[in-house]
């Protein structure tokens, strides 16, 4: 019994009735920082303190007590008493006292380590969820109750859980919880979801799986964080510098119009009126004067759809209205009239007068016409033009699609230059960028899908939601 006492992992003290140290062993002096000599000098009373002593004494049984060593620091300690009896009567105590300070400072700092978590999760809306393979329970933080506007007392099931994801989501999420399942990692990445509500979100998730000894996946964890905000600024970027490269397309041809277009007119004036200085002749003088009217004219008109299309860019806003489409090519096929029946052409429109789309009716008008007006211009001459109008729609357009049977293009060699001012194009150029020019400034855009020998058909893209 001495050699257990001495070398006991624990501190073991006997007390007399009145809370005096009778014995210590060892353990109990490293405990306390108390020689033996000085503990058995003490009452209990003036280490423990009178109500922590009194329980030791009055209610034999295990407590946990904090005292202060001999250099001042704090133990905490688990201390277990039981009664000494002779003939049913105590004649003394014996306490096991067990240090639990180290137990004790890292279940403080757990403690303050999860609240430091809790508090950082508050403050970045991070969610967190767990999946308890072995009994199918899942457990949510109320960050994600409340990102899915559902209650917390809602059950969260599979279902539920893949009826939140995005319909093109859902699946590849799905397929991943299967890998975790396998043992597979996952790597973090952002997922459409939708509230309860219908919202669309953007969320970065984190998942990963916890496996018991044996290797088996017990548990499956992870975290979601909204950026959605983030997302949409994303896009907002990209639309910018997207705009950011269109404008510095247009400054490049409107560059090449400078030093191209208007230098080629200039340069044909001066030549002109170099002959007209040393021609004596009025034959001559006659027909460079006719020369010198058709070069100033096509300066003019260079220089009118230049600024057309200046004028196009710089206003910010526009008067839209809703424009019934079957209406307003009747009003074009009016004006080109003459010109249908010189071609001798046919023109159908199988849209509904119903059919109607919000735009600006100048800029619709001047689109129409420029795209019809070429098709008959550039009609084949082995056969009579056939130009057909038609109209679908998607979720975000209307589509107006011009078909012809003329000469057509040859796309390889004009296709990424069609709709730019200096395409070259038998004088489309000027018209095609006008007409994308129009479109485009109030959310659409034009395609064209043409064959040489076959036609062409131009799409027309017209924003849904123009505003």
């Amino acid at each position: 019994f001495k050699t257990i006492f001495d070398q006991a992992r624990m501190g073991i003290a006997q007390i007399s009735k009145d809370g005096h140290f009778l014995e210590v062993n060892p353990r109990l002096e490293t405990i306390t920082g108390y020689s033996r000599k000085e503990l058995l000098q003490k009452n209990i009373i003036e280490l423990f303190g009178k109500g922590q002593a009194e329980n030791i004494i009055n209610n034999p049984k295990k407590c946990s007590i904090a005292f202060s060593k001999k250099n001042e620091e704090t133990v905490y300690t688990n201390v277990t008493s039981s009664v000494l009896e002779k003939n049913d009567s105590p004649i003394s105590y014996i306490a096991l006292i067990e240090d639990d300070t180290e137990r004790k400072k890292t279940k403080d700092a757990l403690v303050d380590i999860q609240s430091k978590m809790e508090m950082a999760i508050r403050v970045s809306n991070l969610g967190y969820w767990e999946w308890n393979v072995e009994n199918d329970s899942v457990t949510w933080s109320d960050v994600l109750y409340n990102l899915f506007d559902l209650s917390p007392s809602t059950p969260i099931t599979s279902e539920l859980v893949l009826s939140l994801f995005h319909p093109e989501e859902a699946q590849a999420y799905l397929k991943q919880i299967k890998n975790l399942l396998k043992g597979h990692k996952m790597k973090t990445k952002v997922f459409r979801m939708l509230t309860k509500k219908g919202k669309n979100l953007y969320v970065l998730a984190h998942t990963e799986s916890e496996k018991n000894n044996l290797g088996k996946t017990i548990k499956i964890k992870g975290s979601i964080l909204n950026v959605t905000k983030e997302k949409e600024s994303e896009k907002e970027l990209k639309k910018s510098y997207k705009l950011l490269l269109d404008q510095n397309e247009r400054l490049l041809n409107f560059s090449y119009i400078v030093s191209h277009n208007l230098r080629s007119h200039t340069s044909n004036i001066s030549s002109i009126l170099s002959l007209l200085r040393e021609t004596t002749s009025y034959e001559d003088q006659k027909e460079l004067m006719g020369s010198l009217q058709l070069v100033t004219a096509s300066l003019d008109q260079t220089l009118y759809n230049l600024n057309e299309v200046t004028n196009i860019q710089r206003k910010k806003s526009l008067l839209i209205k809703p424009l019934s489409i079957k209406k307003s090519i009747e009003k074009v096929l009016e004006l080109l009239e003459n010109k249908i029946q010189e071609k001798k052409a046919t023109i159908t429109c199988s849209i509904p007068s119903k059919i109607t789309i919000t735009f600006n009716p100048a800029y619709f008008e001047s689109i129409v016409l420029n795209i019809i007006s070429n098709a008959l211009s550039y009609s084949d001459l082995s056969r009579p033009p056939v130009i057909k109008i038609r109209y679908s729609k998607d979720t975000e357009y209307h589509i107006i699609e011009i078909e012809d049977n003329g000469i057509g293009i040859d796309l390889e060699e004009y296709g990424d230059n069609l709709f730019n001012i200096k395409s070259s194009l038998n004088g489309k150029g000027m018209g095609l960028f006008m007409v994308k020019s129009q479109i485009e400034v109030l959310g659409g855009k034009i395609t064209c899908n043409s064959k040489l020998g076959e036609g062409s058909v131009f799409k027309l893209f017209f924003k849904k939601n123009t505003s």
